[in-house]
């Protein structure tokens, strides 16, 4: 037999070993007695026994924790699952047919030894049976002194540029933004004395966004021992099922607590809702699935105060869950006692809670070795049943036979442990396997181009290592530069450091297009719970199409398709309650309005009704420039069709006059005759005239500029110019420096072009770069569009608002094909060395392990434009290492994103996605940096990594 052969065969078994064992696993569990006591015991001992040492936000936790459950752990599938739970959107892009992979593998014989990737973390960990310390999060001083750059980096070298901040810019806070800010963590006012001492004067302290809290769900206290004992025994609720609209079915509804102290909310028998893929709780009756519920009589109309919506991530799908309590008490008990264990769920340990719904999925108080065999393939990792025995034994300290949970975090922990980083350590400790203070300080000095005292570094070593330590050993530096302190990302230019003090026309800010669909343009749904996902993304533009109602109340949906309506109204409401979730810098509403004029006056008196005074109005001089983002904090800007003041003020007149002879003519019984209309009449109608009720609140005007030579002198500022991505792609060739020109004090908006119907996404880049304000994407669809999307709003504390640089806001010869050389430095350098605990992709045939490699790809000016690979790691999603470097020449960096992919090799088809990450190449920290990934739909994959070296040449 050739050798190729034997390795084949090999594969061949292992693959049917992982089957079988996930067969006998799945076997044991149905047959098996939880002893949920004695995990929830194991669980709190080692929550006791080790700090938590890694911080996520709130919305990175909530979207991990949902991949933890949809993907990484695969946790045997719920009996006859609900519409609710396997319902799928539309693709928006083709994918790959789920297939086994037919590849060329290299492997060790059956019985060949798995080795530990770190010979010492493998040491250190058997003799005892607690795993190490990962790390408690670090103090807010310390964190913002280590997050300091010196002043010999890339942002340094920007300046000139990226234009310093006006110190005038904070003299644009409103009185209610400053008692706001007032009341803000010491986060805030700790940031802004590091920025202001931030070399050049680059970082200095601005306004600062003013991040609030979910509206008007405020988290309580910790729901008492007979309020938990309550939730767990049940209540008969109202369960509006989304597929039976017409009819309430009444379900008992519980909270069960697993093992592992985690929440799973239970509807009926069917429904299971993990609380860590919650993402919101809605009060109310706000959601389709209420609004369409009403519209056929199919609950009390009384109902609207005992009601709520839970808005989860159902297999990467927002889905909702409907519910009508029977009484104010148990409504209240409830909601608040919802509200508070999702937000538990989401600033708990990453680590901790990823292997908890591991061994969740098990569902056993302890691990056999063909479990943990059937386990680690789950996650990719690929060896022998031999040696996984071996390594069972290993750590299996109390030597019963068994792998409690302890001991299997324990083997977790070893495993991920990576080789390069003792060598790092060793290197700038004279051969040493630990780091003094001082030599910390020259690592941090001379590799991260990080500027901390000696004092500092102490602190950090007390932070990250055992106590009492007063040198940082290999385990506490693994910790260390793999945690999310040590992000690529500058976190400096993560927090509010932008002059938000300008114009509108010098922002590029986050929009969205048709953001009212979830899933394709013709079959897709609209929903309200999409404009909450979009403004919590930190959307600042988004839109929405206006129809006629049949009972008079205009409504939201896509004319022409099969698209079922939700009410304006409801929306509006929506907008009101999260327009300003991430930031207070004002939203615009794109109307596309197809409303008759009847329809357009409750339009206006829905916006002035529910959105108040928060309405921004336009001025009465459209000559001056535009505002800034923070003249305008807490406005909603509305966007549409704008009547001359004159012909509006004679509109109203006219108006009033028709409504007067209509009163009167009704009295007398004479309107009787005008029952029947000619069918001329009908079709006057339909050229909908603009009401001037809803033109008077409107702030942009839309329309079309046939010269836009001529608009740039002609059109007031308050004219905003829209664009499909067909014309923007001939302007970008024929007369880019009009464009750029143009937007130095107008706005410009572009949207996908009409055969989108699939929601797929077009190129930003090309738009930004010709400095147009509002790319509007597609937010339901994620993919590479989106990523690039996600990245360039992450700066400025995803306030939705960035700042153009300097050459591209004044007239200094700047167009895409000829960029300004901004900064002395050539080249991006990128050195990838290792991975750890991919997930698999989507459709992976069962007992595979990925071939990973990785694609590095700088988005930006057409000079900047490449893309490089890594070689394929063969048949190891667990722990691939590279060792390769690619260099990137650099003209524009403020322009260019770095996207980072990380792909599945198949012999007989495209190449797999399996997780990707993108940062601005300008907001890049030097040095040897942990790179977080994130699944195709853009949610984070816990524990799931890149480690890279960084440098600027």
């Amino acid at each position: 037999m050739s050798g190729e052969e034997k390795h084949k065969s090999s594969k061949h078994r292992r693959e049917k070993e992982a089957a079988q064992a996930e067969e006998e696993t799945e076997t044991a569990t149905a047959e098996a007695t939880t002893e949920q006591d004695d995990v929830t015991a194991t669980t709190s001992e080692h929550k006791h026994k080790h700090r938590h040492r890694h911080e996520k936000s709130a919305e990175e936790e909530t979207a991990a924790a949902a991949e933890t459950t949809a993907a990484a752990a695969e946790p045997e599938p719920e009996p006859a699952p609900t519409k609710t739970e396997t319902e799928t959107e539309p693709a928006a892009e083709e994918a790959p047919a789920p297939k086994r992979k037919h590849k060329h593998r290299h492997h060790d014989d059956e019985g060949a030894e798995m080795t530990s990737t770190s010979t010492t973390a493998s040491s250190s960990t058997k003799a005892t049976s607690t795993m190490l310390p990962l790390g408690d999060t670090v103090t807010t001083t310390l964190k913002l002194a280590y997050q300091q750059p010196v002043c010999t980096g890339l942002l340094v070298d920007l300046v000139g540029s990226l234009g310093s901040p006006s110190s005038s810019s904070t003299t644009t806070t409103s009185a209610a933004a400053t008692s706001t800010t007032t009341s803000t963590s010491t986060t805030a006012s700790a940031s802004a004395s590091v920025l202001a001492t931030s070399p050049d004067g680059l970082l200095s302290a601005s306004p600062g966004v003013l991040k609030c809290s979910s509206p008007g769900l405020v988290v309580g206290p910790k729901p008492a021992e007979e309020q938990l004992a309550k939730l767990l025994a049940g209540v008969k609720v109202k369960f509006v099922r989304p597929e039976k609209r017409n009819k309430a079915a009444v379900k008992p509804m519980k909270l069960a607590q697993c093992g592992t102290a985690q929440f799973t909310l239970i509807l009926g028998k069917t429904t299971h809702i993990p609380l860590n893929i919650v993402g919101e709780i809605m009060k109310g009756q706000k959601s389709a699935v209420f609004e369409h519920a009403n519209a056929l009589h199919a609950i009390p109309p009384d109902s609207a105060n005992l009601s709520f919506t839970i808005i989860y991530n159902n297999s990467k799908v927002l889905s909702t869950a409907d519910i009508i309590m029977p009484d104010a008490e148990s409504y209240d008990l409830w909601t608040n006692a919802l509200i508070y264990l999702v937000s538990q769920e989401k600033i708990g340990n990453p680590e901790l809670s990823f292997y908890s719904r591991v061994w969740g999925a098990v569902n056993s108080g302890a691990l056999s070795p063909k479990q943990l065999f059937s386990v680690l393939h789950k996650l990719n990792f690929d060896a022998p049943l031999s040696s996984v025995k071996t390594k069972f034994k290993e750590f299996d300290t109390d030597h019963n036979g068994h792998m409690d949970f302890n001991e299997f975090l324990n083997l977790m922990h070893a495993l991920r442990a990576r080789p390069e980083i003792p060598a790092i350590l060793q290197a700038h400790s004279n051969g040493k396997t630990d780091l003094l203070p001082n030599e910390l300080q020259h690592f941090l000095l001379t590799e991260q181009k990080e500027s901390l005292s000696v004092e500092d570094c102490t602190e950090l070593i007390k932070l990250w290592g055992p106590p009492g330590a007063t040198s940082m050993n290999i385990e506490s530096f693994e910790a260390f530069l793999t945690s999310p302190q040590n992000d690529v990302f500058n976190p400096l230019l993560s927090q509010s450091h932008q002059d938000m003090s300008k114009p509108l026309s010098q922002y590029w800010i986050a929009s969205s297009h048709n953001t009212y669909i979830l899933g394709d343009q013709l079959r897709g749904r609209a929903s309200v719970e999409a404009y909450i996902k979009c403004l919590k993304k930190g959307c600042k533009c988004i839109e929405i199409d206006v129809w006629d109602g049949e009972d008079g109340n205009p409504i939201v949906t896509h004319g022409h398709t099969l698209m079922k309506p939700i009410k304006f109204e409801n929306v509006i409401k929506v907008v009101n309650e999260y327009a300003f979730f991430v930031s207070q810098y004002p939203v615009t509403l794109s109307l596309e309005i197809h409303t008759s004029t009847e329809q357009q006056v409750k339009m206006a008196e829905i916006l002035r009704g529910v959105l108040g005074d928060k309405i921004g109005l336009r001025p009465a001089s459209l000559g001056e420039a535009l505002p800034s983002p923070g003249d305008l904090l807490n406005k909603i800007l509305i966007k549409g069709r704008v009547l001359p003041p004159d012909e509006a003020l004679a509109k109203i007149a006219e108006n009033k006059k028709k409504a007067e002879e209509e009163e009167r003519k009704a009295k007398s019984g004479s309107s009787k005759g005008d029952k029947k209309a000619p069918k001329g009449d009908k079709k006057a109608k339909k050229s909908h005239a603009l009401a001037p009720e809803l033109s008077n609140v409107t702030f942009f005007k839309s329309g079309s500029i046939p010269d836009l030579e001529a608009a740039i002198t002609t059109c007031s500022p308050y004219d905003m110019c829209s664009f499909s991505e067909l014309k923007v792609a001939k302007l970008t060739t024929s007369m880019p420096d009009t464009v750029l020109r143009f937007t130095h004090q107008h706005l410009l908006r572009t949207y996908p072009k009409g055969t989108r119907v699939n929601s797929s996404n077009y190129d930003p880049i090309p738009c930004w770069n010709l400095g147009a304000n509002f790319v509007a994407l597609n937010y339901q669809t994620s993919s590479e569009p989106m990523w690039l999307n996600t990245a360039k709003f992450r700066e400025n504390s995803t306030a939705g608002y960035l700042l153009k640089p300097l050459y591209m806001r004044e007239t200094m010869g700047f167009t895409p094909q000829t960029p300004l050389k901004t900064t002395r430095f050539t080249n991006l350098v990128v050195r990838v060395l290792s991975a750890r605990q991919l997930p698999k992709y989507s459709g992976s045939a069962k007992g595979e392990v990925i071939d990973p490699f990785v694609v590095l790809s700088i988005c930006g000016v057409p000079q900047d434009s490449a893309e490089k690979k890594t070689k394929t790691i063969m048949n190891n999603g667990f722990s691939p290492s590279w060792e390769e470097t690619f260099e990137f020449p650099l003209t524009a960096p403020e322009l260019d994103i770095l996207l980072i992919k990380v792909e599945d090799w198949d012999q007989v088809g495209r190449p797999n996605k399996v997780a990707h990450y993108a940062v601005p190449v300008h907001c890049i920290r030097p040095g040897y940096r942990c790179v977080p990934l994130f699944d195709n739909t853009d949610t984070p994959t816990p524990l799931s990594n890149l480690f890279c070296h960084f440098s600027f040449s």
